[in-house]
């Protein structure tokens, strides 16, 4: 319809030259006409044009509200298990205070956002499971327990494809769209029959790889000098391991160096692209009437119908 419009806007604009023409014909000097305002006036104006052809355009937009923007809004119908490591790597002070607090606030802020459908559950882990929140729509509830998470410094290791399972089956029951939100900085072979559940049901998996890729590091200083001799270099991260394992449920793996980054990444996986559109009538009337009001100018000085 538009392009109908623009042409149909054309084709006047030419028909009108035609007989703008065929009028200058009937003046009675017209030698005299040329001299004093020149042939220029009945001759094609291109201004003339594009502002007629934008004040079309301009009409047919106001007229059928088709201006839209993309926009990323919190997916709705979606069920989600946060795992949050919370070994003792995790006290390694890169992040601010450190990465385990860092990674609390990403989850609670998170939270505070989401929709009211969705139900979230949550699980805390290292070598084993350590809090566990089934899939609720309590968000204090799940808020309290991510405030109460501590490392636990008698317990060494990140067993990611324990917790992995876990959360799949956690989501086993639910009958939308899942999936896992995996806060870590630790790696670990995951089992293939791990991976096939998680494909079998569906539940996309998106980690959060926190922390510069590393071969092991020192004991972060705020482990108990007792409690040292049991840290073994489970800081070591090998992010395309959480690459691979995310790809291959349809998820995303995202590695961030500052809390900033971590949850933006944390937001982006959890938002859907969609067109929402935009209440600008009022603006493209103003535009309109500017238009036209350039338009009488343009005819003052190359002349009227």
């Amino acid at each position: 319809m538009l392009v109908l419009l623009v042409v149909l806007t054309v084709a006047s604009y030419f028909v009108m030259i035609y007989f703008r023409g065929k009028r200058a014909l009937h003046f009675g000097n017209l030698n005299t006409l040329a001299r004093v305002h020149g042939f220029k006036r009945f001759h094609l104006s291109p201004g003339v044009l594009i502002i007629k052809v934008l004040i079309v355009c301009m009409l047919f937009l106001v007229a059928t509200g088709a201006i839209t923007v993309n926009q990323g809004k919190q997916a709705v119908g979606v069920d989600y298990v946060i795992l949050l490591d919370a070994s003792s790597s995790m006290l390694n002070t890169d992040y601010y205070p450190n990465r385990l607090a860092a990674a609390k606030e990403t989850a609670i802020d998170w939270l505070e956002i989401l929709p009211g459908s969705a139900k979230v559950g949550l699980l805390a882990f290292s070598k084993d499971i350590q809090n566990q929140v089934p899939l609720t729509h309590n968000v204090s509830t799940l808020i309290k327990e991510i405030e109460n998470v501590q490392v636990d410094y008698t317990k060494s290791g990140t067993s990611l494809n324990l917790a992995l399972n876990y959360g799949l089956t956690m989501l086993n029951e639910t009958g939308k769209n899942r999936t896992i939100l995996l806060l870590t900085d630790g790696t670990e072979e995951f089992d293939n029959n791990t991976i096939k559940l998680a494909q079998d049901l569906e539940v996309k998996v998106y980690i959060f790889g926190i922390g510069k890729q590393q071969e092991g590091s020192k004991p972060p200083p705020a482990i108990p000098e007792e409690f040292r001799e049991l840290y073994s270099d489970e800081a070591y991260f090998d992010f395309a391991k959480l690459q691979m394992l995310a790809e291959s449920t349809g998820g995303k793996a995202f590695q961030s160096t500052t809390t900033e980054e971590l949850k933006e990444y944390f937001n982006t996986a959890t938002l859907e692209e969609v067109q929402v559109p935009v209440n600008s009538s009022y603006y493209l009337i103003i535009l309109i009437a500017v238009l036209s009001i350039l338009e009488l100018l343009i005819y003052s000085k190359i002349g009227g119908l």
